[in-house]
């Protein structure tokens, strides 16, 4: 199954591995005092990994100091071999800076101190799991979405731009760089939108986006872009104006359509 799924409730499943057979139980309890964590356990990385091969958890918490498969080397499998991302906490009473150092550039989320009151560090263990976990889960729910756009944009027939009115700089989604034989990467401002764009058309646009601005007003233009091998197509664009938090102008952003199958009709 691997570890990286999200579990399909709003529990946090937690694997916590230790050595220290008196911890994994006293930190099993403290953490599942919390009624969103279920903790399960592992006396030894080995046994981790094998369980985290065929269960789904959504983060990871392991001691380093362990026999055989220490903290960092279970990390670096769960990192390179397993390739996986689950939000993983090293919990650890050593203290040498060097190993905090070396876990957070093999890829751990947080790098947590045993000791002190129980009470206070099983709080900031259940809080650090919490926090990395609402983050993961998050970012995850962001590139779902992201992709389905994508999709959506190449199926329909359309791209996204938004124009940083300040800067002049545009951010335009690639189904859109397609449309206008723009590059599929680097920086674009304005100009580079308007270069494509039918030298018939440019004064209408630039009248249509000057008057958007200025009456703060939805706007709607057809045009067309030519393509670098001659080839043309029409564009209907759909644009609005976006204010920033001091409620002044900031943006322009507007959605592309391919309309040049109907204009052939």
């Amino acid at each position: 199954m691997g570890g990286d799924g999200i579990v399909s409730d709003e529990r946090i499943r937690v694997l916590y591995v230790d050595d220290d057979q008196g911890l994994l139980d006293l930190t099993k309890t403290y953490l599942e005092r919390r009624a969103n964590l279920s903790v399960e356990t592992a006396s030894c990385a080995t046994t981790a990994l094998d369980r985290y091969e065929n269960e789904s958890f959504d983060c990871i918490v392991s001691d380093y100091q362990m026999p055989n498969v220490d903290g960092l080397e279970f990390l670096n499998r769960i990192r390179t071999n397993l390739n996986s991302t689950t939000p993983f906490i090293i919990f650890t009473g050593n203290s040498r800076e060097e190993v905090a150092i070396e876990a957070l550039n093999l890829g751990a989320t947080r790098y947590l101190q045993k000791g002190g009151d129980p009470q206070t560090q099983f709080d900031i263990l259940a809080d650090a799991i919490e926090q990395t976990v609402t983050y993961d889960r998050t970012a995850k729910q962001a590139r779902k979405y992201e992709t389905r756009l994508k999709q959506a944009q190449k199926i329909g027939h359309f791209g996204i731009l938004d124009w940083n009115l300040a800067s002049d700089g545009v951010h335009c989604s690639d189904e859109l760089r397609k449309m206008f034989d723009l590059p599929n990467e680097g920086s674009l401002t304005i100009r580079d939108i308007e270069a494509v764009v039918h030298p018939e058309d440019r004064d209408r646009i630039e009248k249509g986006l000057e008057e958007a601005i200025a009456d703060e007003a939805e706007c709607e233009i057809e045009y067309r872009v030519v393509h670098s091998d001659g080839n043309v197509l029409w564009i209907q664009t759909q644009a609005g104006l976006v204010r920033n938090q001091d409620k002044d102008a900031s943006h322009l952003v507007g959605i592309a359509f391919d309309i040049s199958s109907a204009k052939d009709q």
